[in-house]
């Protein structure tokens, strides 16, 4: 049984979202449907690759990882079906799958030949899409509908910046509970911070100038860093909505400096 997972921008008070789940199920019932998020901002695809990354590899291999995120009002924007990590992806060709990949190289990648799928029936956001992952929940080979692609799209904004006494990033995420999550690595941190003090900062007045172990390092209602789960750099207030408390958003922008 085929499971296919959906990471959207489409919002939860909309049509939208609903409607690909019900034309997946009416094609192939025997599929089994698993909503990431589709609370992703709206365009935002740094957010919509970061969001799925922390996720896809929880699942069996090969599951079905949909991302609809920031694919519609162009003609130009294209399908894509890839292989990585033992799971399938099927995104649009905005830069998206390079930035879930973060350099590490996809087994395969196709672009999808509308001309080879059955899109009549799917009136639903970016049908190619959609069409293409009921072909692989049915077991189809992304040879039936779809080319090998030589190129796809990659996106250079917002990727961190690195130098010798320096980490450049911004927030690409802020969670449920308001925690900030930077795009700076801690691999990056460790290889040039090499056991430097160092300067977190957020905002004009905002400084951290340690790392925390976890939320309860600090005391409540105090602010702290740290590298979660999955690596990444996190701003957050004990007990408080970072976001709202500190005036931080998506795409802010945060650096480290190292002193010596």
């Amino acid at each position: 049984m085929a499971i296919v997972t959906l990471t959207t921008d489409l919002g939860a008070r909309d049509p939208y979202a609903g409607a690909i789940k019900g034309a997946l199920l009416k094609n192939h019932p025997e599929i089994t449907l698993v909503d990431i998020t589709h609370q992703i901002e709206p365009f935002n695809v740094l957010q919509g690759a970061y969001v799925l990354r922390q996720a896809f590899a929880q699942f069996p291999e090969n599951t079905i990882h949909l991302l609809l995120v920031n694919g519609y009002g162009s003609k130009e924007v294209s399908a894509l079906v890839a292989r990585f990590c033992s799971h399938w992806f099927v995104a649009p060709d905005n830069g998206l799958l390079p930035l879930l990949w973060e350099g590490a190289p996809a087994g395969e990648v196709y672009r999808v030949d509308p001309g080879l799928l059955e899109l009549s029936d799917l009136k639903v956001t970016m049908p190619e899409l959609t069409a293409a992952a009921l072909q692989l929940a049915k077991g189809n080979d992304p040879s039936r509908f779809a080319r090998p692609a030589a190129h796809i799209r990659e996106l250079h904004f917002g990727m961190p910046v690195h130098g010798p006494d320096l980490l450049r990033g911004q927030i690409i995420h802020v969670d449920h509970f308001g925690n900030c999550i930077v795009n700076i690595r801690k691999e990056d941190f460790d290889r040039i911070a090499r056991g430097r003090s160092f300067t977190v900062h957020f905002k004009r007045y905002d400084e951290l100038h340690r790392l925390s172990s976890h939320y309860g390092s600090v005391e409540q209602g105090h602010m702290l860093c740290f590298f979660n789960t999955g690596g990444y750099l996190e701003i957050a207030i004990n007990r408080g909505h970072a976001a709202k408390l500190l005036n931080l958003q998506v795409r802010d922008g945060v650096q480290i400096t190292f002193d010596g």
